[in-house]
């Protein structure tokens, strides 16, 4: 397929640092991955012992539970639960490998079921939760698998045999994608490839093992990273799956790559169409204690904030939860007595969304909070629009998922009034819990936090 590759280097145009609300550590363990509970709370995962902990949103602990060796991944489940994925593990040669287990867990982290599955190339780590309770997860060599409620296999789709699979992502459209070595491919719900877009792999060219991260851009294009040329790359494909431009950020030094040398460690959607990029890089001093880099890009690729953790801390960031209310939650680890600690961060920020040369700019429009709040059945949301622009009003989940769109289309000038009556797009009431009202005009957003009560 042909690329157009745009290389770019990068210059800072907006430079802050996040505010920090919290950070805590919890005892002996690594933090892997970090999602939102339905309650404004949050779910966390890691080792040592599979723990999930949940939090509140201060940070509190409020309970724990243990299901294994190491917890990989954690995601809530419709019904109010959770499907973890947790692995026995040696390290022993600096690799993982060992028996995978899926788990369904209640909301208090009691366990329901645990499978373990025969599939000798099954990537534990990659598992989405599905509406009708089932999952949807794949295997390292290219199999896309679908297990219903009670941890059944349904069907197995072989979609490349010769793929080397290091990721899979729900997107918002209710497709997947497919990315590893060498490729990224869009999949729809029964498992067919929609589409698969091809990088060129080399040791020391350009894509070495294609992207690590792949995610869906809602304007239609894709943000990746991965490494690219020995350093850490960032690009999108376009809409038409061609490559649009790449970015590339720190050097790695390939004899310590596999032992701590810099790589991407986590990349996560954020609501305005824009992304946050964690990676880890080890420093000479102090015995290679660890440095953790987080980067916030707008939807064009533009770096909003940049933030580093401080050698002295030795803290390796493995997970970023990117909230609908530009808030984040950084999950990993920080050494203290050559024994490693569950380290969770609660930063915010907020930034104006960088402005595209083709759109009209808005300025000084306004999102009020809604009223009343928190409400029973309905609310309203009030809004003040200094200049005509096409307008888009969403309701998100606290998840980040998309539950009912209120308007959407060209406004003249004005004060208005949108209100909501706790519905989802399919007339179905939705639950009690925290959910987000964005206001996106041209390319400014504001978004404001609501709470319905049944």
């Amino acid at each position: 397929m042909k690329q157009t590759l745009l290389l770019i280097s990068l210059t800072l145009s907006v430079i802050a640092q996040p505010v920090i609300e919290w950070e805590k550590t919890y005892g002996h363990g690594i933090g892997y991955q970090t999602s939102q509970s339905l309650d404004a709370g949050y779910i966390v995962t890691g080792g040592h012992g599979a723990f999930v902990m949940k939090i509140d949103e201060h940070g509190d602990s409020l309970w724990i539970n243990y299901h294994g060796s190491v917890g990989l991944s954690i995601k809530p489940s419709y019904d109010n639960g959770y499907i973890l994925t947790s692995s026995w593990q040696d390290f022993s040669f600096g690799f993982y490998y060992g028996e995978n287990i899926m788990h369904k867990l209640t909301d208090i982290g009691d366990s329901l079921w645990n499978k373990q599955y025969s599939f000798p190339s099954w990537n534990a780590p990659i598992a989405w939760p599905l509406s009708d309770g089932s999952v949807i997860t794949c295997t390292s060599d290219g199999s896309l698998i679908k297990i219903d409620s009670i941890g059944d296999i349904l069907w197995i789709s072989d979609l490349d045999e010769q793929a080397s699979v290091s990721q899979l992502i729900k997107a918002s459209d209710s497709t997947f994608m497919l990315s590893g070595e060498g490729f990224v491919m869009k999949i729809d719900t029964a498992g067919n490839e929609v589409w698969n877009h091809q990088f060129p792999i080399t040791t020391g060219g350009q894509w070495t093992g294609g992207p690590s991260f792949v995610l869906p851009n809602p304007t239609g294009s894709y943000f990746f990273a991965g490494i690219h040329n020995n350093h850490i790359g960032i690009g999108e494909i376009s809409p038409n799956q061609d490559t649009s431009w790449v970015h590339e950020l720190a050097e790695i030094q390939l004899n310590t790559f596999f032992v701590g040398g810099p790589r991407p460690l986590s990349m996560e959607l954020t609501l305005d169409g824009g992304f946050v990029l964690s990676y880890c890089d080890q420093q000479e001093v102090n015995d290679y204690r660890s440095v953790s880099h987080l980067i916030r890009y707008d939807r064009f690729g533009n770096i909003l904030w940049t933030h580093e953790t401080d050698v002295s801390e030795d803290v390796m960031i493995n997970h970023v939860l990117a909230l609908p209310d530009s808030t984040y939650i950084y999950s990993g680890a920080k050494m203290f007595q050559s024994q490693s600690q569950v380290y969770i961060m609660k930063t915010t920020m907020e930034v104006a969304t960088s402005l595209d040369e083709n759109d009209s700019p808005i300025h000084n429009f306004t999102l009020d909070q809604n009223y009343p709040n928190p409400f029973n059945p309905t609310t309203t949301i009030s809004y003040l629009l200094p200049d005509q622009s096409t307008v888009k009003l969403t309701v998100f989940d606290i998840r980040g998922l998309e539950v009912m769109t209120l308007q959407d289309g060209a406004k003249p000038p004005g004060n208005y009034e949108v209100q909501w009556n706790g519905m989802d797009e399919s007339g179905n009431p939705v639950s009690t819990g925290v959910y987000f009202a964005r206001l996106q005009a041209g390319t400014l957003s504001q978004t404001v936090k609501m709470v319905y009560l049944r």
